[in-house]
């Protein structure tokens, strides 16, 4: 008998729907009480980016000279009442168009505008102090980073030219950037980050989907430790671990079929409803 699928997002979705049942009265509903927002062309200061991505939304890359800011998939408390660290996604929708895309954490202090006031904008924050900024300049974020080949995989920083795959935007031979290889800057092409936990000790652990694979930094975004797979706990399949189709390290002989994210982001934009790897029992 065919075995039912269900989806990381749909699982969720689930638990939090339950524990919403147990917790409070039938009754009960949110109520929108302010709003901020930040516009998707938001851009901060560093390598040219978009070179592998098509025009979208009236929007014609590359974009010299900046990384964009926009797409967040997960929140974290910031450092001072009011602030918030938030971690963008891959860059602009899957791993070929976000190699020159660099992994980072923003600091934001949002204005929510409520029925007593207030502008509804996100401003940026001093990643540090929580301090309102009028842009989102270097003190804004933190950038993830391997400058001691922890990762057990060959990186996008590795190589001189951003891997191309042939078709698309771009081209073979496109140099990557001296400040991604000299500082082993991790970008979209090196790893897929969905959610972030601060650790009681102020280090970061990254969930990310390539592999799937969790990541373990320091607070100032510097990979500790070789990344941790997924372990093949239902025993499917001849494969330890569980890996998706962009697994950098993967084996002959897979545990589980995955499909591909049936949806891709082309920035800026909303983020899509299916933006997961979905996996089923290997026939």
């Amino acid at each position: 008998m065919r075995s039912p699928r269900f989806t990381l997002r749909q699982a969720a979705l689930a638990a939090a729907m339950l524990a919403g049942i147990g917790a409070a009265p039938a009754h009960a509903a949110n109520t929108l009480v302010g709003f901020a927002q930040l516009a998707a062309d938001t851009f901060s200061p560093g390598p040219t980016s978009g070179q592998f991505q098509s025009p979208a939304n009236g929007v014609t890359p590359p974009y010299v000279g900046l990384q964009p800011v926009q797409g967040f998939s997960a929140v974290l408390a910031g450092p001072t009442a009011g602030t918030f660290y938030v971690m963008p996604d891959n860059g602009f929708g899957n791993k070929t168009n976000s190699v020159d895309a660099l992994l980072r954490m923003y600091a934001v202090a949002p204005d929510f505008r409520t029925a007593t006031g207030g502008s509804g904008l996100v401003r940026a924050a001093d990643y540090g102090t929580g301090a309102v900024r009028n842009s989102f300049d270097s003190s804004t974020h933190i950038t993830l980073l391997d400058p001691d080949g922890k990762l057990g995989f060959p990186i996008v920083a590795s190589g001189t030219a951003y891997p191309y795959g042939g078709s698309g935007a771009g081209s073979a031979g496109i140099p990557v950037d001296p400040n991604i290889r000299n500082g082993r800057l991790l970008t979209g092409g090196d790893l897929d980050i969905e959610s972030v936990r601060r650790d009681k000790n102020g280090n970061l652990w990254f969930g990310e989907e390539f592999g799937p694979f969790l990541v373990k930094t320091d607070a100032t975004g510097k990979v500790l430790k070789h990344e941790v797979a997924l372990p093949n706990s239902l025993g499917i399949g001849g494969n330890p671990l569980v890996q998706s189709p962009q697994n950098p390290t993967s084996r002959a002989a897979p545990a589980t079929t995955c499909a591909a994210p049936t949806a891709s982001r082309a920035w800026p934009s909303t983020r899509p409803a299916t933006s997961f790897t979905r996996c089923s029992k290997a026939r």
